[in-house]
């Protein structure tokens, strides 16, 4: 028996396909949906909460500094900046690259 003849059977023994989709399956469609709205909205909200709560902190602080040190750079272009400077670092050279 060769593997066209069992694909043929197994072909036979399921049937013709009917048209749309299974009841479950549109459910697991429509809660997977719905998940991921739930999801994507409480990160969201969470995120833009704690983004204002580190704002303020930050902002109140770097306004005070500026006062002080008679800069004209808005404390929210501060934020960006200190952010920016987080993540923009020379690279670290390994202890192979000494030469001594």
């Amino acid at each position: 028996m060769s593997l066209a003849h069992v694909l043929l059977l197994a072909q036979e023994e399921l049937g013709a396909p009917t048209p749309g989709f299974p009841p479950q399956e549109v459910l697991l469609y429509f809660v997977s949906f719905f998940a991921s709205v739930v999801f994507v909205a409480t990160g969201y909200q969470l995120f833009s909460v704690g983004w204002q709560s580190y704002e303020e902190k930050y902002v109140e602080g770097a306004a005070r500094t500026i006062d002080d040190l008679f800069l004209t750079i808005p404390p929210q272009q501060l934020i960006w900046l200190s952010l920016l400077a987080a993540w923009w670092r020379e690279p670290r050279r390994s202890c192979s690259s000494r030469t001594g």
